[in-house]
């Protein structure tokens, strides 16, 4: 192989890996799992924040 088809292989191997490693790049969080996440939020955290808020002015 000449030189010039080598040089040509190596540029189309390195888009491949640019390609292979932009689609392994991590991802944030799914549309389920960030709805999951406000949900939570909002039924657990929320109330539990309100009910420590309370107590803590009943003390003063």
């Amino acid at each position: 192989m000449n030189e010039e088809t080598n040089k040509e292989i190596l540029k189309e191997l390195r888009n491949l890996n640019e390609k292979v490693d932009h689609l392994i790049a991590t991802k944030g969080l799914s549309t389920p799992y960030k709805l999951l996440a406000v949900f939570i939020g909002f039924a657990v955290i929320g109330p539990l924040v309100a009910v420590i808020l309370s107590v803590l002015l009943k003390l003063f």
